[in-house]
């Protein structure tokens, strides 16, 4: 657990989108911030994923991992959604990985799944996703922006890992390094997240005691501006306060007009609407 006594930075679901990480560590460095925690996704759907871990590597960012991250070095037979090896998603899947070199491979292959961060006795979970990305991706849209109940029936937790399948490597993983160390969500008092790419916080409504705060993607905003958020200590509690960035969505712009990639399409899709 991290006791924290200072200012930090989140960003997440960076998905291979150069220019605004780039914009985001620019901004983090000029206000002396100290420690970088992204919440996962950092590679996976845009064009850089090298340049994007080297640039994490590079500036110390301690990187949650998402479900994107974790294609890099699970077997993609891992999960149902690709058992259709023709299908786009795939595809793009398997590129990313052959872009990176064993050097960010292996920095990925050893980020944690979650983190807990104590702040004025507040017990506070980080992570990608309140259900575990390892083995259940697309729990997502049983969340739909709103639905926190499948956040107590999707996790690590030993009361509901008996029920997984023990080959799959995923889970295997999940069994060593449980999400939130084992905890189930009740048992904190905030937890923050991304995978989901919009903000919304909510209440649990399972106990009236957890707040959950889904942030905005920083990769694939849908404006000319990336975003990332600074975690402060108050006297007694913190406050999550969002920044907005300029980056150099042209580049990126003329950049993916004159590359073609696995499933570019759909990062197109997310940036473009900015254009």
């Amino acid at each position: 657990m991290i006791t924290l006594k200072e200012p930090v930075a989140l960003l997440t679901d960076v998905h291979a989108n150069e220019e605004a990480l780039r914009a985001i560590i620019e901004d983090i460095k000029k206000r002396k911030i100290k420690y970088i925690f992204s919440l996962g996704d950092s590679v996976g759907l845009g064009p850089n994923p090298k340049e994007c871990i080297d640039m994490m590597i590079e500036n110390k960012v301690i990187n949650i991992l998402g479900n994107n991250d974790y294609y890099t070095f699970l077997p993609l037979d891992t999960y149902r959604h690709f058992q259709d090896t023709r299908s786009a998603s795939y595809a793009n899947a398997q590129w990313t990985k052959l872009q990176l070199t064993e050097r960010e491979i292996e920095y990925l292959r050893n980020m944690p799944p979650s983190i807990d961060i104590n702040i004025n006795g507040k017990l506070i979970g980080l992570c990608h996703f309140p259900c575990d990305v390892r083995y259940c991706p697309q729990t997502t849209w049983d969340y739909n922006g709103r639905n926190t109940k499948v956040f107590y029936r999707t996790n690590t937790h030993n009361d509901h890992l008996h029920l997984l399948n023990k080959n799959n490597p995923g889970v295997q993983l999940a069994i060593k390094d449980p999400l939130f160390g084992g905890k189930t969500v009740d048992e904190y008092d905030d937890i923050i997240f991304g995978h989901y790419h919009f903000q919304r916080t909510h209440l649990a409504t399972a106990n009236n005691k957890t707040t959950f705060h889904s942030l905005n993607a920083s990769g694939v905003a849908i404006d000319n501006k990336t975003v990332y958020y600074i975690l402060s200590p108050t006297i007694d509690n913190y406050t999550i306060k969002k920044i907005r960035v300029s980056y150099d969505y042209h580049k990126l712009f003329d950049k993916l007009d004159k590359i073609d990639y696995p499933n570019k399409t759909t990062f197109e899709e997310y940036v473009k609407k900015s254009k």
